[in-house]
């Protein structure tokens, strides 16, 4: 795990509502910080990827004796995860501590936890439309739940909040004298929020984010924004999305990293304020076992950030696309598709291909997959790591 101190800063004093959603909360959200260093130029190595969902058929394969091990599926990734200073990951399906289950009304085993850690995760967002996924009754146990698990790990949660003026507390990770704040937002949930439910949902509003982005760029270096948007299958983003992204970074928004569509979409920049803010519009799916060859592929995508006399910047991008690789099913039940491994797509070989349990349903071939790799560009021009 890379050494660094998280923190959640708080410019005033606000007192929360209690609420059945105890966490491990403190009246100013903040750890020790790092001794201030005297440096020319400071650097930061992030990386983010994708939606990580937890199918029946990957709460299966990762059936153990005493619970569920997931960690084998990370392997080929794990080193590029680790080498950076900062990774984040979308986990899209709720640890609800309900029942397991999987699609429609997902509930992932809780060891998903340990094991993003294990991988070198240090950001999780959980600002999804199956974030109230185990709250059908309306009660909010199941994203309290959620809340408490990712708060006892070593990592930073964000998309999961106690009420509104929680939100708006600024969830930070500061590495030497570079401070990074982290936000989240969802265009909805599959399960309603009603007037009554106990916890604040971050549902797309612009005239909060606005407030919110602004606020962030106040009190940190950089400020990266997650989003599930957009329409699930396209290999587009849509107008409102770029419209949306336009109107986020003249807010403050530095980065911005997009999900949902669990396809590849473009990484492009955008000019506002005299920077330039980096839009991935949609990383596609990290861990999943969904059958269509275009959810098949998924990107890590990194940059630098960069802290000298001129201010902070991001430098320095990379796009790794992956493939989440399974293999056929025992019977008609496509939960028991098993061996489910992540590559990244550079290390993946025709045989493997050839053996992958989504031929079952349509055929898969290494071109097919390159394809839908090639929406993964920065500003039309592909890279790779």
């Amino acid at each position: 795990m890379k050494k660094f101190i998280i923190f959640i800063s708080i410019a005033f004093f606000i007192l929360l509502p209690l609420t059945l959603c105890s966490g491990n909360k403190t009246d100013s959200y903040e750890t020790a910080l790092t001794p201030e260093t005297e440096k020319h130029e400071e650097k930061i190595s992030f990386l983010a990827a994708g939606d990580n969902i937890i199918h029946s058929a990957v709460y299966t394969d990762a059936k153990a004796e005493n619970g569920y091990d997931f960690s084998k599926m990370y392997s080929h990734v794990k080193n590029i995860i680790s080498s950076a200073d900062i990774a984040f990951v979308n986990q899209e399906t709720v640890c609800s501590g309900k029942a397991v289950s999987g699609y429609p009304l997902f509930c992932t085993p809780d060891e998903i936890a340990d094991d993003l850690v294990k991988v070198g995760f240090d950001v999780i967002n959980i600002a999804s439309n199956h974030m109230l996924d185990g709250d059908i009754d309306g009660d909010g146990s199941g994203l309290c739940h959620a809340i408490n698990l990712w708060q006892k790990k070593d990592v930073l949660m964000t998309g999961g909040y106690l009420s509104e003026a929680d939100s708006q507390i600024p969830r930070k990770i500061r590495k030497g004298n570079i401070e990074i704040s982290f936000l989240s937002y969802t265009y909805g949930t599959n399960i309603e929020a009603g007037e009554n439910f106990p916890l604040y949902i971050p549902y797309i509003n612009e005239e909060k984010m606005e407030r919110d982005i602004k606020n962030a760029a106040d009190v940190s270096d950089f400020v990266v924004v997650s989003v599930h948007w957009g329409e699930e299958n396209s290999k587009e983003p849509t107008t409102e999305q770029r419209q949306l992204a336009k109107k986020m970074a003249e807010w403050g928004a530095d980065a911005i990293i997009g999900h949902h569509s669990h396809t590849l979409q473009s990484v492009e920049t955008i000019e506002a304020r005299g920077k330039k803010t980096i839009v991935a519009y949609s990383l596609g799916n990290f861990l999943s076992a969904q059958t269509k060859v275009q959810n098949l592929v998924g990107g890590i995508f990194g940059f630098d950030i960069v802290k000298d006399e001129k201010g902070t910047r991001w430098e320095n991008v990379s796009l790794t696309p992956t493939v989440c690789h399974y293999g056929f099913p025992s019977s008609d039940d496509i939960s028991t598709r098993g061996n489910i491994t992540i590559y990244p797509l550079y290390q993946y070989t025709k045989e493997l291909c050839a053996v992958h349990g989504a031929n079952a349903y349509g055929k898969v071939t290494l071109d097919m997959l390159y394809g839908c790799a090639s929406a993964f560009t920065l500003d039309n021009q592909a890279y790779s790591k």
